[in-house]
């Protein structure tokens, strides 16, 4: 797990410049610092050690140095890969899993990374061509950034590095701020700033001094999956058994989070119940909000694994300095559970370095309500004739309260926009409209014009879980996740996102993800067999926080600040009067708009610090 960073090409005082990126990434990777340098590219580095503690230093180059790469994450299968290296004739020098992506490129080309099962953002630089190879893992759990220019490219693991490269100035993206507004996340590979970029996960970019060109190399998928139910449940602990054992593979201390759903402690019931590893483990407790805490839960999965449980006990006075932890986020991300994220992660990096989680179950084997409501509601407006028309009728009855972020005003609006089709529902259901309604509009017709359709083979459920891997998980959870780990130099890991199980679980039928009110439903039945019953019976609990009455009391001070703040007008994003009127709605209690008020505190918070290290001007 590090922080990488680097330059190509045309760039006065190129070497300062990537040192100060590779400064600023200081939390992702303090046990080392490495870097490389010729006439064209600077590659830099900053390790947190995980494999190969004395002897993984990076960069990383062939025996002829004339192919060297930077890494940042890890690949899990590196022992397989180097051995049939090694049987080809490549000759290593260390035992890192990142030497594999060296010789492997050398062997295969770009093709080297469908080869790589891991979490990694790479940098591979070809000086015999004078080409510079960036990667991201398939479903992007490692940040990749970059600012491609006339003659030269920068890149770093994050995107407040680029920001502090002197002698730049960065334009505002209106358009994207506002689209952040209403998903809470950026959406594809745009960020706040209109000059700097992602790289989309499971992509490959390449620079060469006339272009930068990308492909993407992976596209999730269903995966064939047997058809008789008990050997699809044998099938699929054989995989989590697999994922669970390549993600314990460490040269330091593992340890997990733990929430006490079913998630998390399926993964603590594998790693501890099955593989026998002796692993601590930490969870988050709201001893002062009843219907958030979860904490009883995951004590009684730690006890009945023999786990060294730790809790965190959280409160709305943990937000006093939200303006670092919203900052430590990178870019905005409108989810309050970033606070209690980070939290965990502090504690949990006292004894650890690295940590399991249970993201990616939902969006792998059905488990958000979400996904219920949409294929249900979805059902129902196929054998109720003007259901649309109801749903409009109910909304005008709600007055001001039609676009609140409640669960009525949700559902009617899903009923208007989403009609028949699934996965217009769940995108209905998952956007907070109330800050702009006509950019919604617009976004409908966008969806509805680019509908997929089925010819993939991907069931209407999968339709609406390959949305949400593709979008929600990858730029806001996985985000989330990375950010609040890297923050306190922890490296997390995510069984259930190894590829191998995304593609089983969306192969699944219908039926096998989700019955009735039960969700999850063959994940669930490999759990019967490995956890109390207690906790695999029990229904989905969202980690959350309670924010919507946290801004009617001791987070009111935040509210108060971005309607004041003149700095959303000034680069066009939103006009003052519109939150004002918002924030009093929530604050009377006669509508919930917590989701899109989160939003707007963010990304204030975001735009007044970056505003303090750098150049911002608005946008066109």
């Amino acid at each position: 797990m590090c922080g990488i960073a680097g330059a190509v090409g045309v760039l006065s005082d190129r070497i300062s410049k990537v040192r100060l990126l590779a400064q600023s990434l200081l939390h992702r990777g303090p046990d080392d610092y490495g870097e490389y340098d010729d006439d064209l590219c600077t590659l830099a580095m900053r390790r947190l050690s995980i494999i190969d503690v004395a002897g993984g230093h990076q960069p990383i180059s062939n025996e002829t140095g004339d192919v060297v790469s930077v890494c940042n994450g890890e690949i899990y299968n590196f022992k397989g890969l180097r051995k049939s290296l090694e049987t080809s004739g490549h000759k290593f020098t260390t035992h890192s899993d990142v030497e594999v992506a060296v010789h492997g490129y050398e062997a295969w080309g770009e093709d080297v990374l469908a080869k790589l099962n891991g979490m990694f953002a790479l940098a591979i630089w070809d000086r015999r061509v004078g080409r510079l190879l960036l990667a991201r893992d398939r479903l992007g759990k490692k940040p990749l950034y970059y600012s491609a220019r006339t003659d030269s490219l920068l890149f770093a693991s994050e995107l407040r590095s680029l920001l502090a490269v002197p002698d730049s100035r960065w334009t505002v993206d209106r358009e994207a701020c506002q689209d952040f507004c209403l998903r809470g996340y950026f959406p594809d590979d745009r960020t706040p700033i209109t000059e700097i970029r992602r790289l989309r996960p499971g992509h490959v970019g390449v620079w060469s001094p006339r272009e930068f060109s990308q492909r993407r190399y992976w596209k999730p998928s269903p995966a064939a999956v047997p058809g008789d139910r008990a050997e699809a449940r044998e099938t699929l602990f054989e995989l989590l058994k697999d994922a669970v054992g390549l993600r314990l593979i460490s040269d330091v201390p593992v340890g997990a989070f733990l929430s006490g759903g079913l998630d998390s402690s399926t993964v603590i019931a594998i790693a501890a119940g099955v593989l026998n590893a002796r692993i601590p483990t930490f969870s988050v407790t709201f001893p002062n909000s009843p219907g958030y805490d979860e904490g009883g839960h995951a004590r009684a999965v730690a006890q009945y694994f023999r786990c060294d449980h730790h809790e965190i006990p959280m409160s709305a006075a943990e937000f006093e300095r939200i303006e670092d932890v919203i900052w430590s986020l990178d870019e905005p991300l409108a989810d309050p559970a970033a606070l209690p994220t980070l939290a965990l992660s502090r504690a949990a990096r006292k004894q650890v370095t690295v940590a399991l989680t249970g993201e990616g179950a939902d969006e792998v084997f059905g488990g958000y309500e979400r996904y219920a409501l949409s294929m249900r509601g979805s059902q129902l407006s196929k054998w109720i004739p003007g259901a649309g028309a109801a749903a409009r009728a109910g909304l005008a009855l709600r007055r001001k309260k039609s676009a609140d972020d409640s669960t009525v005003s949700r559902t009617l609006r899903a009923m208007r926009d989403g009609g028949r089709n699934a996965l217009h529902w769940s995108r209905s259901l998952a956007v907070a409209p109330a800050v702009f309604p006509e950019r919604i509009r617009l976004l409908n017709e966008q969806w509805r014009a680019g509908e997929r359709g089925n010819a993939n083979g991907a069931s209407r459920l999968s339709l609406v879980q390959l949305d949400d891997l593709e979008n929600l998980l990858a730029n806001s959870l996985l985000n989330k996740v990375d950010r609040m780990t890297m923050a306190a130099s922890l490296e997390a890991r995510c069984p259930y996102l190894d590829y191998r199980v995304v593609e089983f679980g969306l192969g699944l039928p219908d039926p096998w993800k989700m019955r009735g009110l039960t969700s999850k439903v063959l994940l669930r039945e490999v759990a019967r067999d490995l956890l109390p019953p207690t906790i695999f019976n029990r229904r989905k609990h969202t980690f959350r926080v309670p924010l919507a009455s946290w801004l009617r009391g001791p987070l009111q001070p935040l509210l108060d600040a971005v309607c004041q703040s003149p700095v959303l007008a000034a680069f066009g994003i939103i006009d003052l009067v519109t939150v004002r009127q918002l924030a009093n709605a929530h604050m009377d209690g006669h509508a919930n708009y917590s989701r899109s008020l989160w939003a707007l505190i963010t990304l204030n918070v975001w735009l007044q610090e970056a505003g303090r290290r750098t150049r911002l001007d608005p946008s066109a």
